[in-house]
């Protein structure tokens, strides 16, 4: 399929997994059974989940200048990701993220930044290189200094013919409309509810739909906002890239998750990044791209690590067969009543 390229400008990491039994509780020791080292970082990430759904993907990074780092390049060049962007900061040691994973899937992080911490605006300007000729989509994560992905961010989002999609993760201390240059937001809840200042937790389809709003209103064409096993929610409050051309106002979509045997959770998010990039990349509508990074998003749920659980073309050549095989229901998240699973509720 033709599709525009996708620029990623985020981080690079070496992964330690760890799989546990059950997570620790603060102040807890557990034992661990495996230890598996990895490449990872979230746009090293979201660059190879666009590149192994058929996309045309680029990595804007640094690494260090260390044996990890080399291995690492690599292998994400390995999955057809165009790495000329990447650069090897020297004296810097390469990211490290360590991810514990317990028996259902769940998992906690904890990040050394490392070189990511030194991408600058230099790179920004590679990027913005690429787009300016052909158009494409923008990917942003906050695993960078914040400074730099909040410029990564406005830039791109001034550009003619660009999608900027921005993964605000982890949240920056940082006003909600420094994000402004963002065309779509994409947060899991408990993002969400720290960029809100909510306070309660979100539990529910129409809550969701409620925080999506209220980020809309800072100049945010159309968030999404993921809740793990209960699905996603996409708000858009001009009709954004909507299938019905008629919207002129508000709309919204939810849609529970296909079912799955959930193994580890770690790339679900990053997987559906790389689907809503690359559907996006193709000129689909928002809706259509929302369904193809859901169901992205549950394939890689169902094996372990991060890169090497996402979902490869191979897997979706045939899109009509992915749908299939990987149905969503399809509802109106403001009464949480299920619709069917082709329809789209537009509000007003």
């Amino acid at each position: 399929m033709n599709s525009k390229p996708i620029v990623v400008i985020g981080s690079i990491n070496q992964d330690m997994v760890v799989s546990v039994a059950e997570l620790p509780s603060p102040g807890e020791t557990v034992f661990g059974s495996s230890l598996l080292l990895r490449p990872g970082g979230k746009g090293a990430n979201q660059a190879v989940a666009a590149a192994v759904l058929g996309g045309q993907a680029y990595l804007v990074g640094m690494v260090g200048d260390d044996t990890a780092g080399k291995q690492i390049l690599a292998d994400i060049a390995g999955r057809r990701v165009d790495i000329s962007m990447v650069a090897a900061g020297h004296g810097q040691s390469t990211g490290v993220a360590m991810i514990l994973v317990d028996q259902h899937g769940e998992n906690i992080i904890a990040v050394t930044p490392g070189a990511n911490g030194k991408v600058s605006g230099d790179q920004i300007d590679l990027a913005a290189a690429v787009l300016e000729y052909s158009g494409g989509v923008a990917v942003v994560q906050f695993e960078l200094p914040v400074e730099t992905a909040i410029a990564a961010t406005q830039r791109f989002g001034g550009m003619k013919g660009v999608i900027t999609l921005v993964n605000p993760s982890p949240v920056p201390s940082v006003p909600i409309e420094k994000l402004g240059g963002a065309d779509v937001i994409v947060v899991n809840e408990v993002e969400a509810e720290e960029i809100t200042g909510m306070g309660h937790h979100i539990e529910s389809h129409s809550q969701a739909l409620d925080a999506a709003r209220h980020i809309a209103a800072h100049g945010i064409k159309a968030v999404i906002i993921t809740l793990g096993r209960l699905g996603a929610v996409m708000y858009s409050g001009e009709g954004f890239l909507s299938k019905s051309g008629d919207v002129a106002g508000e709309y919204s979509i939810a849609a529970k998750p296909p079912p799955v045997r959930v193994v580890d959770t770690t790339g679900a998010g990053d997987a559906f990044m790389g689907g809503l990039a690359v559907g996006l990349s193709r000129g689909w509508t928002m809706e259509d791209s929302f369904g193809f990074a859901m169901r992205a998003g549950a394939m890689a749920t169902t094996k372990m690590g991060a890169q090497e659980a996402l979902p490869s073309v191979v897997d979706v050549v045939n899109v009509n067969d992915f749908e299939s095989k990987l149905p969503l229901i399809i509802f109106n998240p403001a009464i949480e009543d299920n619709i069917t699973t082709n329809e789209v509720y537009v509000n007003g």
